[in-house]
């Protein structure tokens, strides 16, 4: 069989594989749609399904593979998925862990989410401000305000979305969803935090709402959000690098010139790309896989020591004590294969051709493991905790980092994600010492909901989905 053949049949085999692992145990009622382990699959359709697809199609390979560098592919992603499933459905660790979270969540009062709005649109102001050259402070407004500015969206979305014929709530929703996206469309050329605010959205009315509809007025409902953000996404995707330097110029500026030019694409049809370009994550893990691992050497648990030493300033890096400071393995890729004489390039090689570099086709079982867990443990809050605000604007604030987790780079993203649960326990925690505690509510008392029945159940509480 001719490679790009073999390239195309396995990316909609793949397709076919993931998208039955997501939808089956929904329809069956056995699980939940919208999960950290949903989303990571829906994701892997793209930067591998299809991905795998263009690559066959097209015939664009960054290095020409050999067929041993598309089998460690092909069984790089077979035990990534087997190790997560049994991780996930086998250890009960993470299940139990989360059951120990308290079953009291922050109050929510009207005055409560007036400042989270407040605090919301300071974080992401902060975000906005070209303080990134300042040693230590650039980091942590990097890794922390976009999540702490989405979080406090999350929060009062939900609050609104719980209580819709509330003016007051409406109005701070509506007031914090702008300043939102001024900083996310001004301050740089990323679609994750686009991305992020969209699917904070679909969290949000899902768990809130449709998780407890039919699977038919479920999936009505969540098209909305899906649909705006393929188009605006989309569109963005086309014009974002038209302003080469948004950090010279006021981010309102910016904001509506991008919002000009956006209005404009989606006017012409230029927006029908995909959400999160891919295409190329496979082409990119081949080369990864044929310059470490088959023509060369790993660089052992890189992603490890690259998250580790992440906080540390590269301008306070002792480099000749330890060496050069770890860069993202993004970069690494295009700077040993030359591109760099083109300019600045970051690829997103893929969670296969970090495994390869990482060490090994036996990182993917490590891999698969932490995702396990994460998966799982997350997961368990959102079943137990469908109600509390500060876990639902949690999940908003990691849910593009792992939509694209399977893209990479996973050391950033990784840092990302954990940057957001470290914001939204910070912001649970002030809020519960500033305005105290009350019980987590549940749609499912209505019909006798049973904390000690739904901790029996390690999937899905009876009657989570009601006509």
């Amino acid at each position: 069989m001719d490679l790009d053949d073999a390239f195309v049949i396995f990316g909609w085999v793949y397709i076919s594989v993931t998208a039955l692992l997501v939808l089956w145990p929904w329809l069956l009622g056995r699980e939940d749609l919208v999960t950290t382990k949903n989303l990571f699959l829906v994701g892997s359709m793209n930067f591998v399904g299809v991905a795998c697809i263009t690559t066959g199609s097209t015939g664009y390979y960054v290095l020409t593979p050999s067929r041993g560098d598309f089998g460690k592919f092909a069984l790089g992603i077979g035990m990534l998925l087997a190790t997560i499933y049994i991780t996930y459905y086998g250890w009960k660790f993470p299940r139990r862990l989360a059951e120990r979270a308290s079953r009291v969540m922050p109050v929510t009062s009207g005055p409560a989410i007036l400042v989270l709005s407040i605090m919301g649109a300071g974080f992401a102001a902060l975000g906005a401000l070209n303080l990134f050259e300042v040693q230590f402070i650039g980091q942590l407004l990097m890794n922390f305000a976009v999540p702490l500015s989405t979080i406090c969206f999350g929060v009062v979305f939900w609050k609104w979305w719980t209580n819709r014929f509330n003016g007051f709530f409406l109005t701070l929703t509506i007031a914090l969803g702008l300043v939102m996206l001024v900083v996310v469309m001004s301050a740089g050329t990323s679609r994750r935090p686009l991305l992020g605010l969209f699917t904070t959205l679909l969290i949000i009315m899902y768990w809130s709402d449709l998780r407890y509809r039919s699977p038919m007025r479920a999936v009505a409902g969540l098209l909305v959000p899906v649909i705006a953000a393929s188009v605006v996404i989309s569109g963005y995707s086309v014009i974002r690098h038209q302003i080469l330097d948004p950090h010279r110029r006021n981010p309102v500026e910016v904001f509506l010139d991008r919002m000009a030019n956006l209005t404009s694409a989606i006017r012409e049809g230029q927006a029908t790309g995909s959400i999160i370009e891919g295409e190329t994550t496979v082409s990119c893990t081949l080369a990864c896989i044929d310059q470490y691992e088959t023509n060369g050497e790993p660089n052992y648990f890189h992603t490890f020591k690259y998250v580790l030493v992440n906080p540390v300033p590269r301008a306070w890096w002792p480099a000749a004590t330890f060496g050069e400071k770890p860069i993202a393995l993004g970069e690494k890729l295009p700077r040993d294969m030359g591109e760099w004489q083109k300019g600045y390039v970051n690829w997103g090689v893929g969670i296969i051709g970090h495994a390869y570099y990482d060490g090994g086709v036996w990182m993917v079982i490590i891999y698969g493991v932490i995702l396990g867990f994460f998966f799982r443990f997350f997961d368990e809050k959102l079943r137990l905790q469908p109600t509390n605000g500060f876990v639902l604007g949690t999940f908003g604030a990691i849910s593009s980092n792992t939509i694209t987790f399977s893209r990479g780079d996973i050391a950033t993203f990784s840092l990302e994600i954990l940057a957001s649960l470290i914001s939204g326990w910070m912001l649970a925690r002030l809020a519960r010492f500033v305005w105290g505690t009350e019980e987590i509510a549940t749609p499912e008392d209505e019909d006798g909901f049973d904390w000690e029945e739904a901790e029996e159940d390690p999937l899905h509480p009876a009657g989570a989905r009601s006509a």
